[in-house]
């Protein structure tokens, strides 16, 4: 069995990826007053941070945990922080709390998750990107997680997101038609759109939104508009260059 990618943020996931996992990362920076003493042991996360760039902390953290990190933003500013037993995700939900960002996950044959990559697109106060990197969402002083004001602001401009993604049905062929093999076929995302920015590409499979299937580009739009609140989770499917079909979840909230 192929291994999957699957893209959620559910903490009893986490503890999983910890049961058999300790490390240590330790820096002492040029400069006294910095200090970075970082443990991954079986129950999570133990971090001593004094005015370490915030960037430095997440490449200490992707190390250990063996996870990707990818970000348009230099994330530069200094954090100090303390952290004992502490979740990856609840790790890195106190370390972005002011950014949008994604955490994924890979599934392996034996049904265990662990987290696979950390993709951080936008903050809230101004800070300096990379020259390589997507623009990031519009500045919003009332921003303070992933998607909240961001996604409820974003994702109410229907005519814009409309402009911006191109979608046809996929057609189940089956004789006994599948109800959950249904969905849209991506066939264009704009660059620099909230899609792209989220890691929609050409080719996926948007199967359902929060577990109601979308069979049309309005119905998949009017999903996101409706549920900015609660938040949203999009189940897509990706064909992978050895023809692996991987399930990859995407949850805003």
């Amino acid at each position: 069995m192929a291994k999957k990618s699957i893209a959620h943020s559910i903490t009893f996931l986490i503890a999983i990826v910890f049961l058999s996992m300790t490390a240590f990362f330790s820096v002492e920076n040029v400069c006294a007053d910095q200090h970075l003493r970082l443990e991954l042991k079986e129950n999570g996360f133990h971090i001593e941070a004094r005015q370490i760039p915030l960037i430095d902390i997440l490449k200490a953290i992707s190390q250990q945990a063996q996870i990707i990190l990818v970000t348009s933003d230099s994330l530069e500013e200094p954090v100090s922080i303390f952290l004992q037993s502490q979740s990856l995700e609840d790790t890195i939900e106190r370390l972005l709390a002011k950014r949008n960002f994604a955490v994924f996950y890979n599934q392996s044959d034996d049904g265990t998750f662990s987290p696979s990559e950390i993709r951080v697109f936008g903050s809230k106060s101004p800070v300096t990107y990379l020259p390589a990197g997507t623009n990031p969402p519009g500045h919003d002083d009332h921003m303070q997680h992933y998607s909240r004001d961001w996604y409820a602001k974003e994702f109410q401009q229907a005519e814009k997101l409309s402009r911006h993604i191109t979608a046809i049905p996929v057609k189940n062929s089956s004789a006994e038609p599948d109800p959950l093999a249904g969905g849209i076929e991506v066939k264009q995302v704009a660059e620099n759109s909230v899609f792209s920015q989220i890691g929609l590409r050409e080719g996926d499979l948007i199967r359902d939104v929060n577990g109601v299937p979308v069979d049309t580009t309005e119905a998949f739009l009017g999903a996101l508009r409706v549920a900015p609140d609660q938040g949203s989770t999009i189940r897509i499917e990706r064909l992978d260059i050895d023809n692996t079909i991987n399930p990859i979840y995407i949850e805003l909230r």
